[in-house]
């Protein structure tokens, strides 16, 4: 795994984990918003949540393929 790529694979799962601790909450009569995991848990909207982090894992999965070294195999 070359430099952009682990750096790519960090901010991914660093974006995983942030939208973890601080996920998005549906309170009555308002609307969503950030609040902290621990705090809100009955008004968490888990759908929502998951579908960031599978958003984020898909595009972090290809970022991690576009920035891949082709030249391994190839000798010129």
């Amino acid at each position: 795994m070359n430099k952009k790529q682990m750096i790519v694979m960090w901010c991914g799962i660093a974006l995983i984990v942030l939208t973890g601790l601080f996920p998005l909450v549906q309170k009555p009569a308002r609307r969503l918003e950030i609040g902290f995991l621990f705090e809100d848990y009955e008004y968490l909207e888990f759908t929502v949540t998951l579908i960031i982090w599978i958003l984020v894992a898909l595009v972090t999965i290809g970022l991690i393929i576009t920035f891949r070294d082709n030249s391994k195999g190839k000798q010129i």
